[in-house]
């Protein structure tokens, strides 16, 4: 007898997006069904305090969900976010960025698994509340 196994491939780009200093929305590309390994079931994340690595929080989502809001963060602190698509077979590998909290529509990534370096993006829209 096969047991499934876990996702062979972490999730694509993650984009993150401050809604507020305390606050961001998460998104990443899907992992493609050939490579959840077993019944689909979602994507974990997981984020801390860059300063802070035992501090760790967890947020799941249905496997057909690719963003989730992060909430009571601290004001312009560096987090910390993994993202994994999970199976029946278990949790896959991370896809990993860094990035400081800020005011609404401001986004400086730290680390980016495609890309070098340090980039800051600003929102051209209307802040939301």
């Amino acid at each position: 007898m096969l047991f499934p196994t876990a996702p062979s491939r972490p999730p694509g780009v993650i984009f993150p997006y401050n809604t507020t200093s305390k606050s961001l929305i998460v998104k990443w590309s899907h992992v493609p069904k050939q490579y959840f390994n077993g019944k689909l079931t979602g994507y974990n994340i997981s984020y801390y305090p860059a300063t802070f690595e035992w501090n760790v929080s967890f947020v799941t989502v249905d496997y057909k969900t690719n963003s989730t809001e992060l909430s009571n963060l601290v004001a312009f602190t560096i987090y910390v976010i993994k993202v994994a698509a999970v199976s029946s077979g278990g949790l896959g590998p991370r896809s990993m960025i860094s990035v400081q909290t800020k005011d609404a529509g401001i986004i400086d990534c730290l680390s980016h698994p495609h890309s070098w370096g340090f980039f800051s993006i600003q929102s051209s829209g209307k802040k939301r509340r």
